[in-house]
């Protein structure tokens, strides 16, 4: 039987059809097998999904903030706004917060973690933190006196004397929750330590305040 050039035409279509058949199994195969079995994804870059409001209300003696902040993200957030005074005792208020020099603002009012290298945070006094599950809310009123003291974990923070603008910012750490943040318990309140929580947290800002 003889070979047509329709035919020829015909089994050049059929292989054609073969060989992307068989590249688009194989792409399939390739992207279905990155993640390995047992293994968990990177934390997100991405900020969780919160709403966060807060106003900073210089006077005369004191600044008073007033911060809320609202779970939208799905997963349990721990909120490390609970610090403790130099002595490393925790309080029964709001009003610890460390005092640190800004970039956005003269001084920075905050309560989050700090960054720390190697275990250099594991030295250093825990900070006291909050669990947030999905929804819910936490919320302070905040009096921290005035003239405004430099304060830190590690003891070395210094402000200008001349500062001219405040702001206040809450850290938000994300999941996975794991060992080497150091979770521990002082006085019912549950602790975590500096350094490795900071690399998983997200700061969220006020806008600045005249002093």
């Amino acid at each position: 039987m003889s070979t047509t050039v329709a035919d020829v035409r015909w089994l050049i279509v059929v292989l054609g059809l073969v060989v992307v058949a068989t590249a688009c199994s194989s792409s399939s195969s390739s992207s279905s097998s990155s993640s390995e079995p047992g293994t968990s994804p990177a934390p997100s870059a991405s900020p969780p999904v919160v709403d966060f409001s807060a106003t900073v209300t210089p006077g005369a003696e004191e600044i008073v903030v007033r911060w809320s902040l609202t779970n939208r993200s799905g997963d349990e957030l721990l909120v490390p706004n609970l610090v403790p005074d130099s002595a490393g005792r925790f309080s029964s208020t709001a009003n610890t917060v460390y005092v640190v020099p800004g970039t956005d603002a003269d001084v920075e009012l905050v309560k989050k973690a700090f960054e720390a290298s190697g275990d250099a945070g594991d030295s250093l006094p825990s900070v006291g933190f909050t669990r947030l599950a999905d929804g819910a809310v936490v919320e302070e009123v905040v009096r921290v006196p005035l003239p405004l003291s430099g304060y830190s974990p590690d003891g070395g923070a210094s402000v200008p004397p001349d500062a001219t603008s405040v702001v206040f910012c809450v850290g938000v750490v994300s999941p996975p929750f794991i060992a080497s943040m150091g979770f521990n318990e002082h006085d019912g309140i549950e602790t975590m330590n500096h350094g490795v929580a900071a690399t998983q947290q997200h700061v969220f800002c006020s806008e600045p305040a005249e002093l």
